[in-house]
C-alpha cells in the first residue's frame, strides 16, 4: 500500500511540472508583411500600416519595394490581373509572416460574373495569406489627398479581413466589410470600423 502511494505521488509531481513549465501560451500575434510595388508612396504605406495594426492588433513590417510581375500584366486593358498578383504574393511570402499585403498604384482587375476583366480596388483570398490593394480607382473623384488616404486605408483593412475569413457584411451598412461593388461612394459611406458581428467572427483567428 505504501509503495502504491509513493508511485502516485511521483506521477502527480511530474504531471504538475508539465503543467507549469512545458505547456506554451496559445497566444500568437499575427505578423503581416506589407509589400509595396515599384514607386508606391511611402506616406500612404505608413498610413496602411497604422490602419491594419490598429484594426486587427497585429504586427506588420514594411518590405522594400519590388517590381510588378510581368506575367500578371493584361495587355488588352493595360492593367494587372489581381488574381495573378495575390498568387504571386503568396509564393514570395517570407517564412515568419502569416499574411502579405501588396500595394500598387497600377490598375488591377479580376473576372466577375459575366465580366471577364472587371476593374477593382482590391482583392484578397478568403481565407488566405495574401491580398492586394490598388490606388488607381481609389483616387477617382477624390476631393484631396486626405480622402484618397482614408479610402485606401479602408480598402486594405477590407481585403485583409477577407484573408482572416470574413465574407462581405450584410448586417451593417457602415461596416468596412460590406461589398463596395466597385464604387468609391460605398467606401466613403463606410466608417473605418468592423461591425460587432464581423469582429466576433474573427476574434478567435486573431487570438489563436
Amino acid at each position: 500500500m505504501k509503495q502504491l502511494i509513493v508511485i502516485i505521488a511521483i506521477c502527480l509531481f511530474f504531471l504538475s511540472c508539465e503543467d507549469t513549465t512545458i505547456i506554451p501560451s496559445k497566444f500568437h500575434k499575427i505578423k503581416v508583411a506589407i509589400q509595396p510595388f515599384e514607386s508606391f508612396p511611402q506616406d500612404i504605406t505608413k498610413e496602411v500600416q497604422m490602419a491594419i495594426d490598429s484594426m486587427y492588433d497585429i504586427e506588420s513590417t514594411i518590405l522594400s519595394p519590388i517590381d510588378l510581375p510581368k506575367h500578371a500584366y493584361y495587355t488588352p486593358r493595360n492593367r494587372y490581373r489581381a488574381d495573378s498578383l495575390i498568387r504571386y504574393l503568396k509564393r514570395i511570402k517570407i517564412n515568419g509572416y502569416d499574411k502579405i499585403l501588396g500595394l500598387t498604384t497600377s490598375d488591377i482587375s479580376t473576372t466577375k460574373g459575366d465580366y471577364k476583366d472587371f476593374g477593382i480596388m482590391g482583392l484578397g483570398f478568403r481565407p488566405g495569406s495574401s491580398c492586394i490593394g490598388s490606388l488607381y480607382r481609389v483616387q477617382r473623384g477624390a476631393r484631396n489627398r486626405k480622402q484618397i488616404i482614408e479610402r485606401f486605408r479602408k480598402v486594405t483593412i477590407h481585403e485583409l479581413g477577407h484573408n482572416f475569413g470574413l465574407k462581405h457584411c450584410t448586417y451593417n451598412s457602415k461596416c468596412l466589410m460590406q461589398s463596395a461593388k466597385g464604387k468609391v461612394a460605398t467606401i466613403d459611406h463606410a466608417d473605418e470600423i468592423l461591425c460587432e458581428n464581423c469582429r466576433k467572427q474573427i476574434s478567435y483567428v486573431l487570438k489563436d
